[in-house]
């Protein structure tokens, strides 16, 4: 991709690659709802779509609906849940099991980091979204998601990028702002920890300064008032980014 300017990045979850990978880069502003949520098929996507249709998430992440999947080998300290409503995996979230209490803590960060990504999405212009997977999808599910964005939020220029590893052919395609590339190579620790060739397509993008658009935050929330120089840094990443 060429060098662009973005007002908000997100993922759309798949794994934590994406989120990482902007942290790396010191381009996570902010904690937001996929960040760290995993998934197996395309449904997930074809949830979230139905979502931003009808503007109402208060399906996701539903008590009934979580399926406990056992502890994460990867963080011995958490356990693994299954909304099955949507697909979505809770892989990183969870530190007690549900009826133990520790669902309540989990769902309201939740439903913080969805509040926050819609007023983002509400402020910002230029848009891009992250989807990684390790399975192949029919791009059409992201087409239909592009164009429910589009209609929900007119004027407002949506760009998604699509990582699909574990591919049969290494393959690139370009549509209607839809960059899809498909990498035969399976993720590897990096993806994870570090970074990897294919994600300095990253380094191309600057984003706008997210000082202001946190601003805009204090002003529709009322809350006016003066940060002192030294330490607005950390109020924000305080208040926006580890919540």
């Amino acid at each position: 991709m060429k060098q662009e300017k973005f007002d908000l990045i997100f993922s759309l979850g798949g794994n934590c690659t994406a989120a990482h990978n902007l942290r790396y880069r010191k381009m996570r502003f902010y904690s937001l709802p996929f960040d760290w949520c995993y998934i197996k098929d395309i449904k997930p996507i074809e949830v979230l779509t139905k979502c931003f249709k009808d503007g109402d998430f208060s399906k996701l992440l539903n008590k009934n609906n979580m399926k406990e999947l056992g502890i994460n080998p990867s963080h011995l300290d958490k356990i693994q849940y299954q909304d099955t409503y949507s697909g979505y995996i809770f892989a990183n979230h969870f530190t007690a099991k549900i009826e133990n209490g520790g669902f309540d803590i989990v769902k309201n960060a939740f439903n913080r980091r969805i509040k926050r990504l819609l007023k983002l999405i509400k402020n910002s212009n230029k848009i891009m979204l992250i989807l990684t997977t390790n399975f192949e999808f029919d791009i059409s599910k992201i087409q239909l998601l592009k164009q429910i964005l589009e209609k929900r939020y007119p004027n407002k220029n949506f760009i998604f990028k699509i990582m699909i590893f574990n591919s049969v052919n290494h393959q690139e395609i370009i549509e209607e702002s839809i960059y899809l590339n498909k990498y035969t190579r399976d993720f590897n620790d990096n993806d994870f920890l570090e970074t990897n060739d294919e994600w300095k397509y990253l380094d191309n993008i600057k984003l706008n300064t997210p000082f202001l658009t946190l601003m805009k935050f204090y002003f529709l929330q009322g809350i006016i008032r003066l940060i002192p120089k030294k330490s607005w840094r950390k109020e924000l990443r305080r208040r926006y980014y580890v919540q």
